[in-house]
């Protein structure tokens, strides 16, 4: 199942239309009027410039289960085996170790899991469990996990 993701690809600022400096025929200006959502309108409607807006299908995003699934068995996990009880450790670190990319101008950065789709999120879920059992920590994982 796929959603709509909106995001900006490009701002033009009014007075640079004004004064030729952006060629408006290179460029399609999305107008408020010619969509009904009352979220896009709103959107563009707070722009202090025109903004091009590239608007795509996309994966659907994490399921509330997978989320669950993260913040509890597999944390839990990890706090059972370490001893150590902060969560937000583990989640950044996890995190850091299996959502950390280099982007186009070479700098480093991690993902947030609400950027995933459940493919991804899947994927990120089963890197953490074969974490934990590679280091010695499977015991405290719950049998019956199942990963979506």
């Amino acid at each position: 199942m796929s959603c709509s993701k909106i995001e900006p690809l490009k701002r033009i600022n009014v007075s640079d239309l004004d004064n030729g400096k952006e060629d408006i025929y290179n460029c399609i200006i999305l107008k408020f009027e010619e969509y009904q959502s009352s979220a896009i309108i709103k959107l563009i409607k707070s722009e202090k410039t025109y903004t091009v807006y590239k608007i795509q299908a996309v994966d659907k995003i994490r399921s509330p289960q997978q989320n669950n699934l993260f913040h509890g068995p597999i944390l839990d996990a990890i706090v059972n085996w370490t001893g150590d009880t902060d969560k937000d450790y583990f989640k950044a670190y996890l995190k850091h170790k299996f959502l950390t990319e280099v982007g186009e101008d070479g700098k480093k950065r991690t993902k947030h899991t609400s950027e995933l789709t459940i493919q991804e999120f899947n994927l990120f879920l089963t890197k953490c469990v074969t974490w934990i059992i590679d280091n010695g920590g499977g015991q405290y994982l719950p049998s019956d996990i199942m990963l979506m």
